[in-house]
């Protein structure tokens, strides 16, 4: 090579002023006195140097310098350094000018590359040349510019955007090494090389920084403008208010990064009890109200919609209602009586948890309270009742009392009416019986014989069954008449806190899930139409930005700067399966191809040594094994970890057209090298990161936390809003499936003046040796939820106000025209169910039965143009069933009630002076009046309890809106108190 460059060199300088480059100027400038021949120059010589002998040489004060540095130029004979004669001068390869500039002993190069230097002396006997020319390298120069440069001036949020980055010396020399950018602001803002997503509205600024240390001067700008509409989020100026208050609303549409996006068109949507007047919402009644901002014209399953819950509670207390129950114009010794007193502000609405003072009565002789609000009358009198409110204010409620007549006596005192009663299943019924005239022929309850005692008090055991039991006591005298009562009670040895909020009230294990392997992976990957775990995790892995893991150059030496772009490979499979605790994964990228340019830099006497050449980069397969663990943490929250995580890289090659020899082998070994570790370290923090948290956000998609609107349980009443919250007990992942246990609990705000034990629980009903129940694990999905989560959606419905009904002459029309036949007319009742509704299988056919009990109906119209009232407790039980049905947001359970077997009732009171007409309004009107109110029940629903399903479009960035992994039923069976759907996933 050495000699190869020497005779170019003095070919191409073969007369010295022709040469360009010359130690003092242009050759053409130096002057013939400085020269001479070898013997003359001898002669001066120091005796040890011999010119003629020795071999010119060339020193450099450095070998390798940057732009713009000078470097000093020494020649001499070897042997003789000390000694510089005249006529020395040296060359250097290059343009002059150009490339470099010259001054008497130095040269300071402008461009980079590879040069040679050597020095010559021109005596009498012609010129001398250093054959061994020195080698000096180039380098760019420090940066003097680095240009910053973005090709938009406006992007939408979560847009990636590319930069490109260029760095020159002072000179102009381009300079190659590692760019990244800085951005401000940086929230918001994700940076993988030279690209970045924003994914917040703003003006950023964006600047190259080259190999970390030097940052351009002049920022490039960028607008980030919302991306299209994705949430739209309602906000209340209060979530709480007393009832007749206002609060303020305000709808905010957002992209999927939360950027307000203005002028979207949205409407409100709130429930009938709810006045919206412009942005301003109002209500009355107490409850919760779900309030939801919706796009105006467009497809509300097309965005994320997060309404406002507006809680409404109770004013001012402003009154005290109070009734008598059975209300009576007159009553007869031994009746009881119960009051209901109830505390309500201005609007009507109960103030729960009103403190009230004890109830006085004047006079107190004559009457017994046998417990809180019930009482009997020993004697016939007149009596005041008054209650009054703790205060302030200062409200209070009276009525009076008339106690009348004879005939004989029977009153049941325990249990009370509507009473829930756990313990021992043997409840002792208590109370007095007698008849003073003739005397007593025979008393039964249930059809049973019960001894009364000397003073007519009776104590009889029942044994109680779970949930409704029914009482029928009856008395007949001696003249035959019968004095009859009925009432019923609900027994369970296990209740569920009444106040729902409370984590009593969580049913333990009531919702319980099972997966199959086949949701993991059933090697059927249906991109259009995921239907399990492994299509989605393609999805995710496809969606990686493989560019964002590398950080060009790849490589950087002997000369060369080797850059990777333009990367192309097929999407990713995945196989998945469960392991103990946990599940693994594997996957391969295949076909991986990219680009390569290699940019040289090596300028020897006018030649490019290293000229930029390109190529191709491939690689057979990318391989990944990870194995996970699922479990929950102390709070019971999904969580995922990796435990393994292995990447492996098969086939590197890398194909450089047009370089060849000794350069392309260890170029092509060390990208190959530094490639396989970049990214293969790239690809691990990223999924080790992501893996985790997609799976987590997946189960987390199977707990409850929603308010669902119960509609009317009968006609004439108003819809509830009843709140579902699930957690996690059970998260059990293994070969064979994924079992999921979850505690749950359905809880309403409270509006009624009923106090019971709580919802009913299924407890011991079964009997000690009943079959437990478990999850059907022969199907793909099984799906049940217990009884006891049931019967707290009912409770939880009534206990929310559902069946405080008031019927109107509207609803009674349909039998209004046969009652005036018997001239009865302008029919209305009012209901209030003194028990929840209750469902049970504990029963010797193990059948679905519903049951209400202790209905308290006030009938009122005319008879005969005469107003009446009629008081009448009724309950009645049925058949049920529970089927899947077609709700507002896929399949969800439903209980119907399909007949109605048993109606039981008793008329407690009439208006005063019409007691004889009791037994005509009872055959004409009273089983009318009921059928009519409490007949309806049959055919009746109760929905709202969803299959689980898997909200894909909201972990999967790309993936349509809407689409879910869903729960596609074929079999519903009851087991053991549980109903079981068991099913596929599409």
């Amino acid at each position: 090579m050495k000699s190869r460059v020497t005779a170019f060199f003095l070919l191409s300088c073969a007369a010295l002023y022709a040469c360009s480059g010359s130690g003092s100027g242009d050759a053409g400038d130096v002057s013939s006195d400085s020269a001479g021949d070898v013997a003359d120059v001898a002669d001066e010589a120091p005796d040890a140097c011999r010119p003629e002998e020795a071999e010119l040489v060339t020193l450099l004060s450095q070998y390798e310098v940057f732009a713009g540095e000078t470097v000093t130029v020494k020649c001499a004979f070897e042997g003789c350094d000390d000694w510089t004669p005249e006529g020395m001068d040296f060359l250097v390869a290059g343009e002059k000018g150009e490339d470099y500039y010259l001054e008497k002993h130095s040269v300071t190069f402008e461009k980079p590359g590879k040069y040679e230097v050597a020095c010559t002396f021109e005596g009498q006997n012609g010129e001398l040349q250093d054959v061994t020319p020195a080698e000096i390298v180039v380098l760019p120069g420090v940066p003097d510019e680095i240009v910053t440069s973005v090709s938009v001036d406006e992007v939408k949020a979560g847009t990636k955007v590319s930069v490109d980055c260029s760095a020159f010396d002072e000179f102009d020399n381009q300079i190659y090494g590692q760019f990244i950018v800085a951005v401000v602001p940086q929230t918001g803002v994700s940076i993988a090389g030279t690209t970045f997503t924003p994914t917040i509205v703003g003006e950023y600024e964006v600047v190259c920084v080259l190999d970390g240390l030097h940052a351009g001067e002049y920022p490039a700008s960028l607008d980030v403008v919302p991306n299209v509409p994705a949430k739209v989020y309602t906000e209340l100026t209060e979530d709480v208010v007393t009832a007749g208050d206002s609060a303020g609303l305000t709808c905010r549409a957002t992209d999927l990064w939360e950027n307000k996006v203005a002028g979207f068109p949205m409407v409100v949507a709130v429930p009938t009890q709810v006045e919206l007047t412009g942005l301003t919402i109002v209500a009355w009644i107490v409850g919760d109200y779900e309030v939801k901002c919706v796009p105006q014209a467009l497809d509300w399953g097309l965005f994320s919609l997060y309404p406002a819950m507006l809680h409404v509670v109770p004013a001012t207390p402003a009154g005290i209602e109070l009734e008598v129950v059975p209300h009576k114009q007159t009553y007869k010794v031994l009746d009881k009586i119960v009051l209901q007193v109830s505390v309500v502000d201005e609007f009507g609405n109960l103030v729960p948890d009103a403190e009230l003072l004890p109830v006085s009565v004047e006079p107190a002789e004559g009457v017994v309270e046998l417990q809180p609000w019930n009482f009997k009358f020993t004697e016939i009198n007149q009596y005041l009742f008054v209650v009054k409110f703790a205060g302030p204010p200062l409200l209070q409620a009276d009525t009076v009392v008339v106690v009348d007549g004879v005939g004989p006596l029977l009153s049941v005192d325990y249990p009370e009416r509507g009473a829930t009663v756990d313990g021992a299943a043997q409840v002792s019924v208590t109370g007095t019986v007698s008849d003073q005239v003739s005397g007593l022929e025979s008393f039964v309850i249930n059809s049973v014989h019960v001894e009364v005692q000397e003073d007519g008090e009776f104590t009889h055991p029942v044994e109680a069954v779970h949930a409704l039991n029914l009482l029928v006591a009856e008395a007949v005298d001696q003249g035959g008449e019968v004095t009859r009562t009925v009432r019923s009670f609900a027994y369970s040895d296990q209740y569920y806190s009444p106040a729902g909020d409370h984590d009593e009230a969580f049913i333990p294990e009531a919702m319980r899930l099972f997966l199959a392997e086949s949701f993991v992976d059933d090697g059927d990957h249906n991109m259009t139409e995921p239907d399990d775990l492994a299509t989605l995790m393609e999805l995710v892995l496809k969606s990686l930005d493989f560019g964002a893991f590398i950080s060009n150059p790849v490589y950087d030496a002997n000369n060369y700067k080797v850059f990777v772009k333009n990367i192309q490979l097929n999407s990713p499979s995945v196989q998945m399966n469960l392991i103990e605790g946990g599940m693994t994964i594997n996957s391969a990228f295949t076909n991986f191809q990219a680009d390569v340019d290699a940019v040289g830099s090596c300028n020897v006497l006018f030649v490019d040594l290293c000229p930029d050449v390109h190529g191709q980069l491939t690689i057979d397969e990318i391989a990944l094994f990870a194995s996970l663990q699922v479990g929950l943490d102390d709070d019971g929250a999904p969580v995922v970890s990796v435990s393994e995580l292995v990447l492996g890289v098969e086939d590197v090659k890398l194909d450089l057209q047009g370089l060849a020899g000794n350069l392309l082998q260890p170029i092509a070994n060390a990208v190959i090298a530094m490639f396989e570790q970049d990214i293969q370290d790239a690809l691990k923090d990223q999924l080790e990161g992501m893996l985790p948290e997609l799976l987590a956000d997946i189960f987390s998609q199977f707990q409850l936390d929603e308010t669902i609107t119960v509609p009317p349980l009968v006609e004439g009443g108003a819809e509830t809003s009843v709140t579902l919250e699930t957690r996690y007990s059970v998260l059990d992942v293994n070969p064979s499936g994924i079992v999921m246990h979850l505690d749950a609990r359905a809880y309403s705000p409270k509006k009624v003046v009923h106090n019971p034990l709580g919802s009913m629980g299924r407890g011991s009903c079964a009997g000690p040796d009943a079959e437990q129940f478990e999850l059907n694990l022969d199907h793909e999905v099984a799906f049940a939820f217990y009884d006891d989560f049931l019967n707290q959606i009912l409770f939880a419905a009534w206990w929310g106000g559902a069946l405080n009904v008031e019927l109107g002459q509207e609803s009674l029309a349909s039998m209004a025209e046969e009652l005036e036949g018997y001239g009865i007319t302008e029919p209305t009742v009012s209901l209030d169910y003194f028990l929840s509704p209750l469902i049970s299988d504990c029963n010797e056919d193990q059948a679905l039965r519903f049951a209400v009990g202790d209905v308290y109906m006030v009938a009122k119209f005319k008879m005969v143009n005469q107003p009446i009232s009629l008081g009448i407790f009724a309950s009645v039980s049925g058949d049920a069933s529970i089927e899947l049905a077609e709700g507002d947001e896929g399949p969800e359970f439903q209980v119907t009630v399909k007949d109605i077997s048993v109606f039981e009732y008793e008329i407690v009171s009439i208006t005063e002076g019409f007691e004889n007409l009791i037994p005509i309004v009872e055959e004409l009107a009273a089983e009318e009046l009921m059928e009519e109110a409490l007949g309806k029940l049959a055919g009746t629903t109760v929905g709202g309890l969803a299959l689980p399903e898997i909200d894909i479009s909201a972990l999967i960035p790309g993936v349509p809106p809407g689409t879910k992994l869903s729960v596609l039923p074929q079999l519903l069976e009851r087991v053991s108190g549980f109903t079981q759907v068991t099913g596929t996933v599409e």
